[in-house]
This record gives structure tokens, C-alpha cells and sequence, in this order.
């Protein structure tokens, strides 16, 4: 009996009956895959790389200084037009233009 003919003969069965080797099948494959992980961490090195203290470069540093004074002389900026737009409209409705 070929593999096609073994595919057609379980078609032919009743539902609950496919349904067991459809799930012995998961079984099997994870059971597999569980194996071939287990050899693949037994394969890396147990110990985890140690990292050094000065893990971040000072110019990299700097560049973030940089970036966040920029970012506040734009939260500035923006706060100061802000303001300044709502003056200018509070001036308006204190003084209409007639």
C-alpha cells in the first residue's frame, strides 16, 4: 500500500477516528522538534557573555544630551506659541474689531 492510497484509506474512516491520528501526529512532530531543541541547547555554551561596564559609548552619550536639549528647547518653542495664540485670540474677544 503506497502513502496515497494509506491518505485515502484514512479519508474513508469516521471523523473521531481521524481525529487520533491527526493528534498522534502532533504528538510525534512536537516530540521531534522538542528533541532536536534539546540537542541544540546542549550544542550553545552554558555561560551567558559577560558585558562590560561601559557598554554605551560616550559619544553616544553625548548624541542623546544633544538630542534631548534639543527636544526641550522644542517643547519651549512650542509652549511659548501656544501661549502666545492664546493671547492673541483672548485679546480678540476682549477687543473686537468692529
Amino acid at each position: 500500500m503506497n502513502l496515497a492510497e494509506k491518505i485515502e484509506a484514512i479519508r474513508q474512516k469516521p471523523e473521531h477516528i481521524r481525529l487520533r491520528y491527526v493528534w498522534f501526529l502532533v504528538v510525534l512532530s512536537m516530540t521531534f522538534i522538542f528533541i532536536i531543541w534539546i540537542f541544540s541547547l546542549k550544542s550553545r555554551p552554558v555561560s551567558a557573555p559577560i558585558l562590560k561596564d561601559t557598554v554605551i559609548s560616550p559619544d553616544l552619550t553625548e548624541e542623546f544630551q544633544t538630542q534631548k536639549e534639543s527636544w526641550q528647547e522644542t517643547q519651549q518653542q512650542l509652549k511659548n506659541s501656544l501661549e502666545e495664540a492664546q493671547n492673541q485670540q483672548t485679546e480678540q474677544s476682549l477687543n473686537p474689531v468692529e
